[in-house]
């Protein structure tokens, strides 16, 4: 029995950190301006921006002008990209000071912990039930869909902290709940990252669609499986496995569908299932109730319509959005202002 989280770029961002593509995009165009490779070109051409505003989604639209004889040619220009993007990031996450890994570790615990504790008095009332008749350990379980591992190293003074936590009483039976490895579903820094498209249609190109030189290198689920680290596998065992499923910090981006289709039928296969939304948004908390039914209504269709679900209105009570949560905010982390970053070589 599994509750899990989700972890996307917001938490990176929550902690100060410059990780989005507005902010890679600055050091990319700087790095490559010299270079007449197909990605460098692209991107620099400031009427492309909002092709590039997510930058895989911009990887599949660029290929609706690459030629069949240019696969190999594109292959190694996103390489380049990969590459700079592995050092921006790199230097990125050298900027976090955990200055007391203890006080983070107790924060972090708690915050996992209590995640429950922004919802509404119904919701609380059916996640007290369900820890209470938790007959079985519990698998606190992390899928980071984030390079960086800056939350693997929160989660390392979490664990020390965890095992001397009392143990959990139900029934009448003591459980030892457990904190499961962190995932990341996409690669990290070290051992691989892994970008690119959801699916074949992302290729917007019809010619270059069922191109395998292609869709062994760009499609995700295609690389993950070719790597053999059994992500996937693994992600839909923990997400099988759970009962409460946490999204912080993650947009839906359309070159993700495939996970976010996968939560729709996992919430369709149990009533007891619950999606958590964590939202960030200036009129999430509004003064009038029925707007704030209104809000939430429109973040759950929202991530039906990410998901490609159209035929999801019976789940759509099962999905709890929390707006503007302070959830995994930390006050022991210093944030330093410079990034070294490593130099590059164009080839």
């Amino acid at each position: 029995m599994n509750i899990t989280f989700f972890i996307g770029n917001g938490f990176d961002l929550n902690l100060g950190l410059n990780t989005r593509y507005d902010d890679f995009y600055r050091y990319y165009k700087h790095q490559m301006k010299d270079s007449e490779d197909l990605l460098s070109n692209s991107i620099r051409d400031e009427s492309n921006y909002e092709m590039w505003s997510d930058m895989e989604i911009g990887l599949g639209k660029l290929l609706e002008d690459v030629g069949e004889n240019q696969v190999e040619e594109f292959l190694d220009s996103k390489l380049k990209l990969e590459e700079l993007l592995v050092r921006y990031l790199k230097a990125e996450q050298q900027r976090i000071v955990i200055n007391e890994p203890n006080v983070v570790g107790t924060e972090l615990y708690r915050h996992i912990l209590n995640f429950q504790n922004e919802f509404n008095a119904v919701e609380k009332e059916r996640f007290l039930t369900f820890l209470n008749e938790a007959r079985q350990q519990i698998h606190y379980c992390f899928v980071s869909f984030n390079y960086t591992s800056v939350l693997d190293e929160m989660l390392k003074a979490v664990a020390d902290i965890w095992v001397k936590k009392p143990k959990r009483t139900s029934k009448g039976a003591l459980f030892t709940d457990k904190l499961d490895d962190l995932l990341h579903i996409h690669g990290n820094l070290t051992d691989g990252i892994i970008l690119g498209l959801d699916n074949q249609e992302q290729i917007s190109n019809e010619r270059l669609k069922t191109d395998t030189r292609l869709n062994n290198y760009i499609i995700k689920s295609n690389v993950n499986m070719e790597l053999g680290e059994r992500r996937i596998e693994d992600t839909r065992r923990i997400i099988n496995q759970s009962r409460y499923i946490c999204l912080f910090g993650l947009s839906f981006g359309e070159t993700d569908r495939f996970w976010w289709e996968y939560l729709i039928k996992w919430l369709k296969r149990d009533s007891n299932n619950r999606l958590v939304l964590y939202i960030y948004g200036s009129n999430g908390n509004s003064v009038s109730g029925p707007e704030r039914i209104r809000n939430r209504d429109k973040e759950r269709e929202k991530f039906i319509e990410r998901s490609g679900c159209g035929d999801a209105d019976d789940v759509k009570d099962r999905i709890i959005v929390i707006f503007n949560t302070d959830t995994f905010s930390f006050s022991k982390i210093t944030l330093l202002e410079h990034a070294e970053i490593e130099e590059y070589t164009i080839a």
